[in-house]
């Protein structure tokens, strides 16, 4: 039987990503791991996000425009940006520490 799957990178360095594919292969399972944290990432449009700000806004009576719902958005990435950042430096250690020889 074949097996394909597909993995959510998780806060995973790039040599971790390397040796669980290398494993994969070696088991004869086909693997491909995500560029991105969580598979939904993919489905995440700006567009539609700022959208759907515009529309939150607008049902508590306030009005923003694309420009404000968009830095809104950006603000927002930028607060999460820094603790992303941080995990995965720490998953790198861990790893790194882990796999020393």
């Amino acid at each position: 039987m074949s097996v394909a799957a597909i993995f959510d990178r998780d806060y995973l360095c790039d040599a971790e990503i390397a040796k669980f594919a290398e494993k994969m292969s070696e088991e004869n399972l086909l693997c491909e791991v995500l560029d991105r944290k969580e598979i939904e990432n993919y489905a995440l449009v700006d567009s539609v996000l700022i959208r759907l700000l515009q529309e939150r806004a607008q049902s508590s009576g306030k009005s923003i425009s694309a420009d404000e719902a968009n830095q809104v958005l950006s603000d927002l990435i930028e607060d999460f940006r820094q603790e992303v950042y941080s995990k995965r430096f720490s998953a790198y250690e861990l790893f790194e520490r882990n796999n020393k020889t």
